[in-house]
């Protein structure tokens, strides 16, 4: 990367997004109004930005003068009710959506959403729209809609939900049932995390540094054991007790070596033992960016050659900032470096290769 971002108050209209991979081409938008028509025009023009090629459609309520119909490749599909009913997919105007093969969804919210901020038993987001979240899963593209908040944030409808994430579904992967606690990881992160642990490159420990309740170090750790691969030492300055039922539920008690220390001082100590070499590197720790890119720093140098780094929340926003600390932490320390190769993301999870 030649290019020197510029951050501003958001993510979404940072200098590097795009999505995370996608396993269809994107002809056809549909962008959800409801927001404040100059946040919308900008969101919307955005888009266009990204999505030189794509045809769009904004759905609107038809008293608003969002935009002009003869926009370039947009079309407006106008909603009579200001808010849009539950059965809008079975009225004339959803049907006529439907017809459009719409292909991914963005929904302006306005509201600051902030994650942080969120109870996931009584998500006040997520209530207000219902409907639209609704109306996603009856066109079969609540997998496919991004929420962008009036801060410009990028969310997904599992992160907002009430009840998104269900604590008593045991999570599947290749044959294993893992139970997990309340986790901001998504069903792909997941799924990713799982397999690196598995069957990811090079020889080496693998290091959790922010534990929290234990999901992720329990996915590293039953992806490894499955494979008779290595341990997990996960590290926080916090000790979750909740968290000991899911690993002895899942029989890891010999697999997950916690240690509550704070992650710098860890990276000290980790460094001077005689085989520190480590092939898969968590980081979901401190979210401010000095947080970010110490950790960064302070562990990257034991992760042995092929090994993969993988940091959690790249995009979100961070807390009392007005884009994602993580995502410039990130620039400054790897995309900017000659150390790594193979970028990548899947959903909010940035992974890495050292050379």
């Amino acid at each position: 990367m030649e290019k020197q971002p510029t951050y501003g108050e958001n993510f979404f209209l940072a200098f590097d997004y795009q999505l995370p991979p996608v396993s269809k081409e994107i002809k056809n938008i549909l962008y959800i109004h409801s927001t404040k028509i100059k946040q919308s025009k900008k969101t919307f023009k955005r888009l266009q930005e990204i999505f030189p090629s794509a045809n769009f459609y904004v759905l609107q309520n038809k008293d608003i003068n969002f935009m002009e119909e003869d926009q370039n490749n947009s079309n407006i599909i106008y909603c009579s009710p200001k808010v849009i009913p539950d059965d809008f997919h079975q009225t004339e105007e959803g049907k006529t959506l439907n017809e459009k093969e719409i292909d991914i969804i963005f929904f302006g919210v306005n509201l600051d959403i902030q994650m942080g901020n969120i109870d996931p038993l009584n998500s006040y987001v997520a209530n207000p729209y219902e409907n639209i979240l609704e109306l996603t899963k009856n066109m079969g593209l609540y997998d496919w809609t991004v929420l962008i908040d009036n801060q410009y944030c990028v969310y997904y409808p599992w992160q907002i939900e009430v009840g998104r994430v269900n604590n008593h579904k045991p999570f599947q992967m290749d044959g294993v049932s893992i139970s997990l606690p309340w986790t901001l990881l998504s069903p792909k992160e997941k799924e990713t995390l799982f397999k690196l642990s598995q069957s990811g490159p090079s020889d080496g420990s693998i290091v959790n540094i922010g534990y929290f309740q234990g999901g992720s170090s329990i996915i590293l750790a039953a992806g490894s054991k499955f494979s008779k691969r290595e341990k997990v030492f996960a590290f926080d300055i916090e000790e979750y007790p909740r968290s000991k039922k899911f690993i002895t539920e899942n029989d890891l008690e010999d697999w997950i070596i916690f240690e509550k220390e704070c992650s710098l001082e860890a990276a000290k100590k980790w460094a001077k033992k005689e085989k520190n070499g480590v092939r898969l590197l968590l980081i979901d720790g401190d979210h401010s960016y000095q947080g970010c890119k110490d950790d960064i720093q302070s562990w990257s140098p034991v992760l042995v050659s092929g090994g993969v780094i993988a940091i959690h929340d790249y995009g979100n926003i961070s807390e009392g900032a007005k884009y994602s600390e993580v995502v410039q932490a990130v620039y400054d320390t790897i995309l900017n470096s000659s150390e790594f190769k193979d970028f990548r993301r899947v959903d909010t999870l940035f992974m890495a290769t050292k050379i």
